[in-house]
């Protein structure tokens, strides 16, 4: 609910496991902003494909990034960056996997 009238989300983990938090902001429409701690933040932002990356504890950048995205106009996500994670297309892959291996 309240994701969904954020302009920005901001994560500033040291580690994580998969920060699906990111997942949902990019649904939500949301800026994003995360450091870019082992596990996680890069493969969902591709890079920085779909929100900013920050090095870890970098308070200045962290700072820059917000002013940043806070003063631009919202990221285009017509090309849905969260779809590769919904549970339709996690199906299709366990199926396509277990085709593979001659399961079904």
């Amino acid at each position: 609910q309240y994701m969904s009238h954020a302009k920005v989300f901001v994560l500033c983990s040291r580690w994580e496991g998969l920060p699906t938090v990111l997942i949902e902001a990019l649904a939500c429409g949301a800026n994003v902003i995360s450091t870019n701690c082992p596990s996680g933040p890069a493969e969902i932002l591709e890079n920085g494909r779909w929100g900013t990356l920050i090095p870890v504890e970098d308070d200045d950048s962290l700072a820059k990034s917000l002013i940043d995205s806070l003063t631009s106009s919202p990221q285009d996500f017509s090309s849905a960056p969260w779809s590769r994670f919904c549970s339709s297309k996690s199906i299709d892959q366990y199926d396509k996997l277990l085709e593979s291996l001659d399961v079904i």
